[in-house]
């Protein structure tokens, strides 16, 4: 791949001259709480995790790990990125994007016990979390033409 010829992402980081300030830390979603404090980091991206923790742990298994996170590092800006529950959504599942890939994706996930969730069950939830919304995306129309993945920055409420 393009990534392993370049020498990875490690390899852009230190070509770059960064190895001082990048951390890249790959690891299942609880592991992050377990961070070496003293990294302090300035964001993490919490991508497609979420719903998988909110089908095995419930909602307040969700607002436990988010606080977890802004508890240990509080100047931690936080990237979240899911897909809209609205699979049923006759117009996003008929489009290719929804035929080739939301539709298996949707049918796989109550078998993985992962529950896909409304834009508002975010909000309320990361609202209850004691997180700011800062902005809420979703991906430009070229690359998704369903509209159905969705990107928060989140921030420890003052």
């Amino acid at each position: 791949s393009w990534a392993r010829r370049r020498g990875g992402l490690l390899g852009i980081i230190a070509r770059h001259g960064l190895q001082d300030r990048v951390a890249i830390i790959n690891g299942v979603a609880a592991s992050a709480l377990e961070i070496d404090p003293s990294l302090a980091p300035n964001f993490a991206v919490i991508g497609f995790v979420l719903h998988e923790i909110l089908g095995q742990e419930g909602r307040e298994g969700v607002i436990r790990f988010l606080q977890g996170l802004v508890g240990r590092f509080p100047q931690l800006n936080l990237i979240v990125i899911e897909v809209d529950g609205r699979l049923h959504d006759t117009r996003s599942m008929s489009d290719a994007l929804g035929q080739a890939y939301y539709n298996p994706y949707s049918t796989l996930h109550p078998f993985t016990l992962q529950r896909l969730e409304s834009p508002v069950f975010w909000e309320r939830l990361f609202s209850d979390a004691g997180l700011d919304m800062l902005a809420r995306l979703t991906t430009d129309p070229e690359v998704d033409s369903t509209g159905l993945e969705l990107g928060y920055l989140l921030r420890k409420a003052a």
